[in-house]
């Protein structure tokens, strides 16, 4: 289980940016789930993209525990840039 456990924390990554798309969509339609779904590959592609960066400016990380948290917060930050994005679309 040890092996995997940074790939499941990468994995995370995916389930928590769905899981807050999912709970902030304004339907339920198969559309938005869809729509919903390919954002949130988009964002951990995004997270692995941040990760990456991150880890070329420290120099590189040997765990790869730290890695995959890495990823799991550039998921995130990219859910969030893409949430506050569309609030400010919806209100102009």
């Amino acid at each position: 289980m040890s092996e995997s456990l940074a790939s499941w924390i990468s994995l995370s990554g995916f389930i928590l940016s769905a899981l807050v798309l999912f709970v902030r969509a304004p339907d339920r339609s198969s559309h938005t789930i869809m729509m919903n779904l390919l954002t949130a590959v988009l964002c951990l592609f995004g997270g692995f993209l941040i990760a990456a960066a991150l880890m070329k400016l420290s120099g590189g990380i040997a765990n790869p525990i730290v890695n995959s948290v890495l990823v799991v917060v550039g998921a995130l930050a990219c859910v969030t840039a893409k949430e506050m994005l569309s609030i400010r679309r919806k209100t102009k």
